[in-house]
């Protein structure tokens, strides 16, 4: 039977490790120290959706109090094109059904350098919105890499200013305001 479960520490290494650095590009992925932080600092939370001890796929969280960030979402290569996202996404809502609010960044489509890339992002974000989540229309590039923002829509859609807000402050809580002019460009 399928289950949410939380990883631990150890076994968000071990996934980051074996999984997340294959799963995304080099410049999406933060750092493996930090993510480990946000654990540590109790605001970071990796959730799995499992069967019989096997990850089929996982995402990233930070909670900060009124608000939660969906970073990373993946599923197993092998069981992709299967409706395992979707499990995945369905049972996160049942389980933050507290959560206020829920948003995140998909990678832009509209800044891919090719054909092919365009592609694979478009149906990333087409996966998000066939799944609930709303494209709030916000644009961002954060470190050199174009995202749009999503709402994951636990209760109501979040007006796109409030939005806006929370994701700069969550950037601004770790980054200097030199840094933040520097590497937060809102389009």
């Amino acid at each position: 039977m399928k289950s949410i479960i939380t990883l631990d520490k150890a076994a968000v290494q071990k996934l980051y490790k074996e999984r997340m650095l294959k799963d995304f590009p080099e410049e999406e992925l933060a750092q493996l120290s930090l993510v480990l932080d946000a654990i540590d600092e109790g605001y970071g939370k990796c959730y799995a959706l499992a069967e019989d001890d096997e990850i089929l796929a996982y995402a990233l969280f930070g909670h900060f109090g009124e608000y939660s960030f969906f970073d990373y979402c993946a599923v197993r290569e092998d069981l992709r094109g299967q409706g395992v996202g979707s499990v995945l996404l369905k049972m996160l809502r049942e389980e933050l059904a507290d959560e206020e609010i829920i948003f995140g960044e998909v990678i832009d489509p509209e800044c891919a350098d090719s054909e092919e890339e365009r592609k694979i992002r478009t149906r990333r974000l087409d996966f998000y919105i066939r799944d609930g989540f709303i494209n709030t229309g916000i644009k961002v590039k954060i470190f050199g890499v174009d995202y749009v923002l999503v709402d994951m829509v636990i209760r109501d859609p979040i007006p796109t200013e409030e939005i806006r807000e929370m994701y700069e402050s969550l950037y601004r809580a770790f980054l200097s305001e030199e840094e933040f002019k520097e590497n937060v460009i809102f389009k």
